[in-house]
């Protein structure tokens, strides 16, 4: 048998079965069984009819209408029985579930399956009436032999021997019939709450293939403990059986599809809307994917709003993970989503794992086959903070990340330019002492933005007082050169003054770097035709000159000398925050500048040292190359060393 529900299962999970289903599948629903349809005949005549027909409930309704009384009043017997209130519609509701199975065919009478069903994703269709207007709906059930809301029509109900006998030829039924026909070459078909004895599936199934040759594909039929007479007989037909109550297969299969529906959509073996729909059913989770070609691609899961998520991932590896975490041993890094903080992590890598599974509400999302690397990260705890520093007005609330590594409580707080990683530890005279380090980010969003947080980082280093409420900590002192801090704010300010003097719209912005600056402050200057002065390390400027080059200064008037230095290169285009920008040159003015030694190199080559009695420097951007006056030393870009 176990082959069989496997492959049963390997068929539904390519959306390549329908279901056939009989009266015994409403049974623990509370609807009436056939015994029960036929005592309630009995009790109208008051009299045995199995005695005299056979026990099948069409011969017996066929000799009721034909003794004892009408159609009508056989139809309204039926309505009586049906009109019941269901108890446990499990079965039912597991079947909802399955949204592989987009094909349902019922003789039953009750209307427990289409009730299962959201009204939006099933169309029901009792006969040729119900199939003019099919609509594009997830679910078609069939009513093969009508339902308690056809009973009123007589034509349209199928339960006497003659109602069976003139079935394929009934007009009424002819879309349903073809339907059946094409459902059997189609899909697998399942029949479910059948017995054989009170039921025309093996006359149905014999009355397709005549139909339909050797088209059809092989059905199964599940149902609890056959005798080898039946067996004999579905074998005979061709036709799988699975012995087993269909709530237990139906348990198979949904787990099952717990474990595959990822994979299977992710293979293409299975729509887009059955993996919707199976997910949001079954876990109450919606996915954002994309179509690449032949693999479809899950690039995040979310949880529908009033729902939990529950993560569960199971793994067996050769060695003791506790132990390793408890010492901190970290040989990798995880960026935690959406941000830019890096949490320290053990990396496990792919050959080392024994056993994987990673679950989303019961989901199966991933195994040992799907990873090259397992990554643990310490616990998380991601927590609102904010941040003040009441000396200069700053009030912020941030996100911040804490967790526990070699013994250290680490708080790191992102903000829109850098992250404040905070570490805490208790040292043997159970003191505490606290370190803050700051990691900038690569970008930034806004220069507003910025240059409100780097003046909370020049003051947190100013000794200025900063509370971060949430944790209870106050800093009262830093220990650090603000120096760098005040250039990242001249490149945020530099950049926001490029936007709003010039034309000029950045998409994004890289953060500062000494390049950056330096660019951001030629395209500002040469678009403003202004210039810009520059504060000098080292006051002393080494530079080399060729005599041969028409300077109209002697090499012995340099020493004790004072001059101008101008340094021209050639610039040509930059690139700043991802656009291109041509300038022809960028000049460097030396103003006050006293040769302090000359040396030779050769006959025409010297190196002269010049101290800067004004230690700064001049630079500006221009489309030419500034002309040479009197005790002014012009300097080409190919001649400075």
């Amino acid at each position: 048998m176990a082959n069989e529900v496997e492959r049963l299962i390997r068929y539904i999970r390519k959306e390549d079965v329908a279901f056939f289903i009989g009266s015994g599948f409403s049974i623990k629903a509370g609807a009436p069984s056939v015994w029960k349809l036929i005592e309630a005949l009995n009790k109208v005549v008051n009299t045995d009819l199995t005695k005299e027909a056979s026990s099948t409930l069409r011969s017996i309704t066929e000799t009721f209408v034909e003794k004892y009384g009408d159609r009508q009043e056989l139809l309204t017997i039926l309505k009586d029985l049906f009109s019941f209130k269901p108890k446990d519609t499990s079965d039912q509701q597991m079947l909802v579930r399955i949204p592989h199975i987009h094909t349902i065919f019922t003789t039953n009478y009750d209307t427990l399956l289409e009730d299962a069903y959201p009204k939006e994703d099933r169309k029901v269709i009792t006969s040729n009436t119900g199939c003019a207007f099919t609509s594009n709906v997830p679910v078609h059930i069939y009513k093969v032999h009508g339902d308690i809301n056809t009973l009123n029509d007589p034509d349209r109900i199928v339960i006497t021997d003659s109602d069976y006998k003139e079935y394929f030829t009934n007009k009424q039924f002819e879309f349903i019939w073809k339907e059946l026909q094409n459902a059997f070459v189609k899909k697998h078909v399942v029949f479910i709450g059948y017995s054989l004895e009170d039921d025309n599936i093996l006359e149905i199934i014999k009355t397709v293939r005549d139909c339909i040759g050797q088209n059809m594909k092989q059905p199964f039929v599940i149902a609890p403990e056959f005798n080898d007479d039946k067996k004999a007989r579905l074998k005979a037909n061709r036709i799988n059986y699975i012995d087993s109550k269909a709530e237990y297969i139906l348990e198979a299969i949904l787990a099952s599809l717990n474990d595959n529906i990822v994979s299977d959509f992710r293979q293409k073996k299975v729509c887009k809307e059955t993996y919707d729909r199976f997910c949001e059913i079954n876990a109450g989770l919606y996915s954002t994917t994309t179509n690449k070609g032949k693999e479809n691609s899950i690039d995040d899961i979310h949880v529908k709003e009033g729902k939990e998520r529950q993560d569960n991932i199971n793994f067996k590896v050769p060695f003791n993970v506790r132990e390793i975490m408890e010492q901190g041993s970290f040989n990798d890094c995880i960026k935690i989503n959406g941000t830019n903080v890096s949490i320290p992590a053990y990396g496990i890598m792919a050959s080392e794992i024994q056993e994987f599974e990673y679950r989303i509400n019961g989901i199966r999302l991933s195994t040992k086959d799907d990873i090259t690397k397992l990554l643990i990260m310490p616990s998380l705890e991601q927590r609102s903070v904010c941040l003040k520093m009441p000396s200069i007005g700053f009030v912020e609330k941030v996100m911040s990340y804490q967790y526990l590594e070699n013994h250290k409580i680490h708080i790191d707080i992102e903000t829109p330019i850098y992250i404040l990683k905070t570490s805490i530890m208790q040292n043997s005279s159970n003191k505490y002492t606290m370190n803050i380090d700051v990691d900038f980010h690569g970008t930034y969003k806004s220069n507003e933005e910025a240059i409100k947080w780097i003046e909370m980082l020049i003051g947190l280093y100013s000794h200025k007082e900063l509370k971060i409420n949430g944790f209870g900590i106050t800093v009262e002192k830093m220990e650090a050169t603000v120096a760098v801090f005040e250039l990242y704010k001249e490149y945020y300010q530099t950049i926001k003054s490029i936007e709003c003097e010039t034309k000029i719209n950045f998409d994004y912005y890289n953060n500062y770097a000494e390049e950056n600056l330096r660019y951001a402050k030629y395209i500002l200057h040469y678009y403003n035709g202004t210039n810009f002065s520059t504060k000098l390390h080292n006051a002393c400027v080494t530079f080399t000159i060729d005599s041969r080059d028409e300077t109209n200064i002697s090499i012995d008037k340099f020493k004790n000398d004072k001059f101008v230095i101008v340094e021209s290169k050639l610039l040509g285009d930059i690139k700043l925050n991802g656009q291109t920008f041509t300038i022809p040159y960028v000049n460097t003015v030396f103003m006050n500048c006293l040769a302090k030694e000359v040396r030779t190199i050769d006959e025409y080559h010297y190196e002269i040292v010049m101290e800067d009695q004004e230690a700064a420097y001049v630079t500006w951007c221009s489309d030419k190359q500034p002309e040479q006056e009197n005790n002014m030393l012009y300097l080409s870009n190919k001649r400075v060393s």
